[in-house]
């Protein structure tokens, strides 16, 4: 509807065993999104493609956020790995930290149940949590 904020969309390839194709399908599939999602082997794997080196350190990887960012012309991405997930946005961090942590609540719940869960599910999952110092995890649902 008119004058109705949209939902913002994120392009999350998953899985890129095809570096050169990833790379290139970028270029063409970016522009349509609001938000990309990388793991740390995409990230070197789009550095490489544009002859830059692949990051070494917590530094090199947020500079290297920031050089994809600024070259897609996105105001947001995401880095996972098994060790970490790192978000640049331009956006509130509030909104961001409650959507990270919802994201995390929808994993957790789906490795739980072995498949995608019902909102009951997530209801479930989260009665089950334990928060952080600032007991985090125990947002409202």
């Amino acid at each position: 509807m008119p004058g109705q904020p949209r939902d913002a969309d994120s392009l999350e390839p998953g899985a890129a065993p095809d570096p050169d194709l990833f790379v290139a399908s970028l270029d063409h599939l970016v522009p349509h999104v609001d938000s990309l999602g990388l793991n740390a082997e995409e990230l070197a794997d789009v550095l490489e493609m544009w002859g830059q080196p692949r990051p070494d350190g917590i530094e090199a990887i947020v500079r290297a956020m920031e050089l994809v960012g600024q070259r897609l012309n996105r105001s947001r991405l995401s880095l996972h790995s098994q060790d970490y997930c790192l978000t640049l946005t331009d956006g509130d961090p509030l909104v961001e930290r409650r959507a990270l942590l919802y994201g995390a609540l929808v994993a957790a719940t789906h490795a739980r149940r072995g498949g995608f869960p019902a909102a009951s599910d997530l209801r479930r999952t989260h009665g089950g949590l334990r928060g952080g110092p600032d007991n985090s995890a125990h947002e409202r649902v």
